[in-house]
């Protein structure tokens, strides 16, 4: 069984660095991979902020630091 690990650090890293219109395409890309876990029509945007996912309207720079140093760090 393939066991797929994604890049979620580099992903948070241009999600919170693209302007703010942007940032929900680009945050619906990265749990993209995960679609195959749900049954039925799942929205992961919603599930990202309903499972404590970061912001992405506010605390960029505090959500930057968490991506370079924990995240980046594992």
């Amino acid at each position: 069984m393939p066991i797929t690990v994604p890049d979620t650090c580099s992903t948070m890293r241009r999600i919170l660095r693209a302007p703010g219109t942007d940032r929900v395409d680009l945050l619906r890309s990265m749990p993209e991979r995960a679609r195959g876990m749900y049954r039925g029509e799942v929205d992961l945007v919603a599930m990202h902020f309903e499972a404590s996912g970061f912001p992405i309207d506010r605390d960029e720079e505090p959500c930057l630091d968490a991506a370079l140093r924990s995240l980046g760090a594992a």
